[in-house]
């Protein structure tokens, strides 16, 4: 995956309204993210070229949201608009340790109708023209069901097709996926499709029942992933790639504020690296760091210069 001229991304996926627990004793603060999103925006904040692929709503915070994209150097010209579509939404509750659960109202979103006509599939087709690596999600293949799923599963072959780099964070969320066969077969379907995965060790642990990291490793080698990187418990990560096997851990020893939104961070600052031509140990550093980043802090999206000490600022 290494290179030494930075690709253009194209992410795919939903932003959601977020509410997050709010600095006072009461109250929300109002945001806007979404895993894909979040790492489309870090990548953007780090000096890469990113579009992102969504629909939204003609309301006044679909507004916010390309707004925002912009505002964060993301190309938000391809997102579908339709008059009528809201956002989904979404709530987040902390512990004392920042951990978080989540609050979901996101069945009627409008990033559910992105695959529901031609006219959208061949708008999506002509703009991944104009990129070279296509980053989404589990949470995308989560929400690409019912009657859109075919036209999907032809934009991802068009991909392959195209020889444009296809990058899969699996991010597996068991309460998307009420029948666990099927997000299995779609799963294992797209899996074999991807130059590189950005599996959880935990995500993996529900979906498939792996006993340990050999286990994931072994099956995303035999699905043919040329590069994983696998993130474990404890602020560790591992990456594999053409025999090379390298784990680091992070040195970040500050507060944990709120972990919502860190592996996305993690996920951008990995392949910022990586297709800036670092090697696996570095892009896994620079992974922590910029995970670090987003746990000091309440929201999956930290402002400008709201970095801890020592870790990357943008």
């Amino acid at each position: 995956m290494s290179d030494k001229v930075m690709p253009r991304f194209l992410a795919l996926g939903e932003v959601m309204i977020e509410l997050a627990p709010g600095s006072g004793q009461a109250g929300f603060d109002l945001g806007f993210a979404g895993d894909t999103y979040n790492t489309a925006i870090h990548l953007a904040r780090l000096g890469a070229e990113v579009a992102y692929l969504t629909e939204i709503g003609a309301d006044k915070f679909s507004d916010a949201i390309v707004i925002m994209g912009e505002a964060n150097g993301l190309d938000m010209k391809a997102c579908v608009r339709t008059q009528g579509e809201l956002p989904g939404l979404y709530l987040i509750e902390n512990d004392q340790r920042g951990e978080r659960q989540f609050y979901y109202w996101r069945d009627n979103s409008a990033a559910r109708q992105l695959f529901n006509s031609d006219n959208k599939l061949q708008h999506l087709l002509d703009t991944v023209q104009e990129g070279d690596v296509v980053y989404l999600s589990g949470i995308t293949l989560a929400v690409m069901d019912g009657d859109i799923e075919g036209r999907f599963w032809t934009f991802i072959q068009q991909i392959k097709h195209r020889d444009i780099t296809l990058v899969f964070d699996p991010n597996y969320r068991p309460r998307l996926w009420p029948d666990l066969e099927k997000a299995r077969t779609a799963y294992k379907k797209l899996i074999a499709l991807c130059d590189a995965a950005l599996p959880t060790l935990d995500d993996e642990i529900a979906l498939w029942g792996f006993d340990n990291t050999e286990e994931v490793l072994r099956f995303y080698r035999e699905l043919g992933v040329a590069e994983v990187v696998l993130k474990l418990p404890d602020a560790q990560a591992m990456a594999v790639f053409e025999g090379q096997c390298v784990s680091r851990k992070s040195v970040y020893s500050g507060p944990v504020i709120d972990t919502t939104g860190a592996g996305d961070a993690f996920n951008a600052g990995y392949l910022f690296a990586r297709f800036s031509g670092m090697d696996l140990s570095a892009a896994l550093e620079m992974g922590h760091q910029m995970a670090a980043k987003v746990i000091a802090v309440r929201g999956a999206l930290p402002k400008r210069g709201d970095a801890a000490e020592g870790e990357v600022n943008y």
